[in-house]
């Protein structure tokens, strides 16, 4: 508001009204009768330094949305070409990585997202652009179940105790806002538990490349285990939404508790299958074998099956 009203005069009116600053850019009104965004909400993003002058031209309808969105992703909005010329790629570069990591081209990118670009532009010194791309597919892939993840860990363990206490849309505001002050956090264990996986996926890689009798450089030798809940349709279309939910997430803990205690590495989880890969054929048989003890005493019973030989290992797949 510099520059377009005098500061004492704005200051007179934020004491006479505290949601001011939504009244002068139009996006919240007192005396209209038609819906406005909550006031209390409105208050809420003042008090956690939201400018109203960012969302001008977002109607009111979408403005609580769009500002939770922004708390995520902050910071000023770039177009694909301001973004491209920030992080120094070349246009077919650029676009390729966009497309691989889920970005639309007539989207809006953050600064943040320019220093993700500029990093894949120094990893070029090292991987080829081809390489890149492929990984930077992978990448997204496995953000976006994380993603997915958080999204319904907010929707079915936070949000129920909201509505519990009333449900009222400034608490929604204020722990979506405490969300987001959490991504940070999160990133540490990210990287952290990144780096876990990489040591064990090295291991794996060289040891089973090592194994292989094929000179193809994409192939190892590796056990490939496969287990699957026999009945898991009939229990699916019996069982209760939440009853299903709770199988599946024990499924998967089980499972992947199993596969981690015999040293193997889980490569998937697909509803009610597993994929894992080992070093060994035997070590393979206890993993599956140990799965298919795990759920003995369950309505679900599982059958597995596994093979060793020369396999292809790509995108952090295995065909073959």
């Amino acid at each position: 508001l510099q520059g377009r009203i005098d500061p004492a005069v704005y200051d007179a009116r934020m004491a006479a009204h505290p949601l001011q600053a939504w009244i002068d850019t139009g996006l919240f009104d007192p005396d209209d009768p038609a819906p406005n965004p909550d006031a209390e909400v409105l208050e809420f993003y003042t008090s956690i330094g939201i400018d109203p002058a960012q969302f001008t031209d977002v109607p009111r309808d979408e403005l609580v949305s769009t500002i939770n969105m922004s708390v995520l992703r902050p910071g000023p909005r770039l177009t694909a070409a301001e973004a491209r010329e920030a992080a120094g790629l070349t246009d077919a570069v650029f676009e390729a990585l966009a497309a691989a990591g889920g970005y639309a081209l007539d989207g809006q990118f953050t600064n943040l997202d320019v220093e993700a670009f500029r990093s894949f532009a120094l990893a070029r010194n090292l991987f080829t652009g081809e390489g890149l791309v492929d990984f930077a597919r992978v990448l997204a892939a496995a953000m976006a179940r994380v993603a997915d993840v958080t999204s319904a860990l907010f929707r079915i363990d936070v949000a129920p105790r909201i509505e519990a206490r009333g449900g009222s849309e400034v608490e929604y505001a204020r722990q979506n806002h405490q969300s987001a002050l959490l991504i940070e956090e999160l990133f540490t264990t990210m990287r952290a538990f990144f780096l876990q996986q990489l040591t064990g996926a090295v291991v794996l890689s060289d040891q089973g490349r090592q194994a292989s009798t094929s000179d193809a450089i994409s192939t190892v030798n590796l056990a490939v285990g496969f287990v699957d809940m026999v009945g898991y349709t009939h229990l699916s279309s019996m069982a209760a939404p939440d009853d299903l939910a709770r199988f599946i997430i024990e499924f998967e803990k089980r499972a992947v508790g199993v596969v981690v205690a015999h040293g193997g590495r889980v490569v998937k989880l697909i509803g009610d299958e597993v994929m894992f890969v080992a070093l060994d054929p035997i070590q393979a048989v206890r993993i599956a074998a140990g799965i298919v003890a795990a759920f003995e005493s369950t309505n679900a019973v599982p059958r597995g099956g596994v093979a060793h030989g020369d396999i292809i290992g790509l995108g952090g797949d295995y065909y073959g």
